[in-house]
């Protein structure tokens, strides 16, 4: 028995979050690290733009304001 004989008659693997990818793990926890590591990404990314320098800041366009309204943001916000 395959995991796609245990899906009702009609479903897809999409509404199957259990259903083994090709890798092995099943796609929930392949989702899950996916969303972790963009957190991770988005809070680095975060830290370094409050430690920039206003002059570094005009040089990307932005502003001190709009640079602390961007890193004040929580990191599932994107």
């Amino acid at each position: 028995m395959t995991c796609s004989d245990t899906l009702s008659p009609g479903a897809s693997a999409a509404a199957a979050p259990f259903v083994r990818d090709n890798g092995g793990l099943p796609q929930l926890v392949v989702s899950v690290a996916q969303t972790v590591k963009l957190w991770q990404k988005r809070r680095h990314n975060r830290e370094k733009l409050r430690a920039l320098p206003e002059y570094l800041l005009r040089d990307i366009g932005m502003d001190a304001a709009t640079a602390r309204f961007e890193a004040d943001k929580p990191f599932w916000r994107s």
